[in-house]
């Protein structure tokens, strides 16, 4: 999965919904710092992208208190319509 959306990264270098999805991969590996810059460079292409903004937090809390958010899962890891086949984003 996450050599999927490193091949998506590299194609449309501009997909917040993609490096969204590429934090929560991280995420499940481990990979909290790397997760949590995911989430920022998400926010800095689209800084209201919901899902970003809440995983960051959830990350972010838990980070700073071990035990905060530790029954919290990130809230969304794919747009809207993306299961009906809909892009995940906007393409340069």
């Amino acid at each position: 999965m996450l050599a999927d959306l490193d091949l998506a990264l590299a194609l449309y270098h501009a997909d917040a919904w993609a490096l969204n999805n590429r934090g929560l991969a991280r995420l499940r590996l481990g990979e909290r710092d790397e997760a949590m810059e995911n989430f920022r460079g998400a926010l800095e292409i689209e800084p209201e992208l919901p899902a970003a903004k809440k995983n960051l937090e959830l990350v972010t809390r838990a980070a700073t208190n071990s035990t905060a958010g530790r029954d919290a899962a990130p809230i969304q890891s794919a747009p809207p319509g993306a299961a009906q086949g809909e892009p995940a984003g906007p393409r340069p």
